[in-house]
């Protein structure tokens, strides 16, 4: 899972660390706002929990960074049986 991680993966930041990632493609909304439509992209992202500081994980509203730009975590899926913690993040 390690090699996978790095040969495809992205680098993101979290808690002053960088952590090995795999991002989806992302999901974009069209928000109805004042003077039209504004477009919101969402992603997902997979990280190995055992990569995570022991009892420390991303927690909702975190901020994590990918490639400069500044995401919110608004989600988490967290299964017992999965090695990867999903977060479901959203530009700042």
């Amino acid at each position: 899972m390690a090699e996978i991680l790095a040969d495809v993966g992205t680098q993101i930041q979290w808690d002053g660390d960088d952590y090995d990632a795999i991002l989806t493609e992302p999901r974009v909304d069209l928000d109805l706002t004042t003077g039209g439509f504004s477009a919101e992209a969402d992603y997902s992202i997979k990280i190995r929990k055992t990569d995570l500081p022991e009892g420390s994980a991303p927690q909702a509203k975190d901020q994590v960074a990918i490639a400069g730009a500044i995401y919110v975590v608004r989600g988490i899926t967290d299964s017992p049986s999965s090695p990867m913690l999903v977060l479901h993040v959203a530009r700042k």
